[in-house]
């Protein structure tokens, strides 16, 4: 019997390193967290550490959050990130935000992973907080659970061929100029540059590839090219990409009526919905189809499924005629919740200076006006096929986020909850 406490006391420190992998925090602050570790914040919230990583976007980790009742949120296969650069990122359901985590800094040693771009670090250091925040309403319609599958593509049958060579420009629709600069000799693709109706140049070294499109003001893609010159279609409008299940999108062009029309669409006719902010509830715009009118400068949700049981970043795809620019200067918000569209400006500016050039993105800062923002900026994202080049975007799907690095983006909508009436400006 003497032997007993000695036989436990090895076994306890025999398993004292596995018992010790994960352990248990409580209390909002700081914590040092390794993979397997759970948080318990003061509001009854959990968060449980299930990756640390340096990798394609930095310094992130991976977790699972929990509410009271142990719900998972997002529910699986999901996950959470959040990355070194944000400050601080907030998490919850649909309707309310319950977490607020920033990551401090990855600590202890690495280990390799399947990717040679990315490590694995033992621990991160991270602030975490309870927190109690309202989301925008979601929309909730009654559309039918019955799916029109489509099968087509787009033909582009409404855009004009232009044959450039180099040195060349067209005008755009809106007034903007394109111009052939250079065939990049490596890969052959065609460089070009492009102007506003002043003349000012906008964006450089804008490479396109074969039988694909950008929107450059107008919607340009491109069908072919040679040695010394390229073959073109543009289209007097823009061009949006949809993910299965809800999307909030806006166009940037119109055709001089508040509206643009769809020209092409591989989309079925979803319900299109807008946000009154007189009656707080959403209004029927209409649906997404050929011939259909978009408003412009304004979010737009649409659900969209084009295929049963198949969920696609890239869903189905419209083409909407626009030849004036979308701008937000003189728009007018109302106290409460407001659902913008981004203008044009939102492609960004390039500035130039002596021995180089920077592009600078439109921040939401540019455009508040006497506006002063209470909650939001929120996005709503269905695919990441549009979030080339932004990191935080790809783990932000199919819910509620914030703009990386909060700046506008072009075919988004966003709301945004001001205290008092007010009017936008433009940059």
């Amino acid at each position: 019997m003497r032997k007993l406490p000695y036989l436990l006391t090895l076994l306890i420190v025999v398993l004292m390193p596995f018992l010790a992998y994960a352990s248990d925090f409580s209390g909002d602050g700081t914590h040092e967290v390794k993979k397997g570790d759970v948080i318990k914040l003061d509001n009854g919230w959990k968060v449980e550490i299930i990756g640390i990583f340096w990798g394609y976007s930095g310094e992130e980790f991976n977790f699972k959050l929990f509410d009271p009742k142990g719900k998972e949120y997002p529910g699986a296969p999901f996950q959470n990130t959040v990355s070194k650069p944000e400050v601080g990122k907030k998490f919850g359901t649909d309707s309310k935000l319950k977490v607020e985590i920033k990551s401090l800094e990855l600590l202890g040693k690495t280990s390799p992973t399947g990717s040679p771009l990315v490590k694995a670090y033992e621990k991160v250091r991270v602030n975490i907080a309870s927190i109690d925040e309202s989301l925008p309403k979601m929309v909730t319609s009654k559309e039918s659970k019955k799916i029109e599958e489509v099968n087509k593509t787009l033909t582009y049958k409404n855009g004009k061929k232009v044959v450039l060579k180099i040195g060349d420009e067209t005008t755009l629709g809106n007034g903007y100029k394109l111009k052939l600069d250079s065939f990049d000799q490596r890969w052959s693709s065609p460089y070009f540059s492009f102007y506003n109706s002043q003349g000012k140049k906008i964006d450089e070294y804008i490479g396109v590839g074969k039988g694909v499109g950008t929107s450059l003001g107008s919607y340009v893609h491109v069908n072919d090219y040679g040695k010394d010159s390229v073959d073109l279609t543009i289209i007097d409008g823009s061009k949006v990409t949809f993910g299965t299940g809800w999307n909030l999108f806006s166009i940037y062009m119109e055709d001089g009526d508040g509206y643009g029309t769809v020209l092409e669409s591989t989309c079925n006719q979803a319900t299109m919905w807008g946000w009154n902010n007189s009656s707080k509830n959403y209004e029927n715009l209409g649906n997404l189809k050929e011939g259909g009118k978009i408003p412009a400068g304004k979010g737009v949700w649409v659900k969209i499924q084009t295929k049963k049981n198949t969920i696609s970043d890239i869903d189905c795809e419209i083409l909407v005629s626009g030849k004036k620019s979308v701008t937000t200067s003189g728009v007018k918000l109302k106290a409460g919740w407001n659902l913008i569209g981004a203008p044009i400006s939102a492609y960004g500016q390039r500035e130039e200076y002596d021995g180089g050039s920077n592009f600078n993105r439109l921040n939401f800062s540019d455009i508040l006006g006497d506006c002063k923002i209470d909650r939001g900026p929120w996005q709503f994202l269905a695919t990441i096929y549009t979030h080339t080049s932004i990191v935080s975007d790809l783990f932000d799907t199919r819910k509620f986020s914030k703009p990386f690095e909060n700046k506008l983006r072009l075919n988004r909508g966003y709301f945004i909850k001001v205290a008092n009436d007010c009017v936008l400006k433009d940059k």
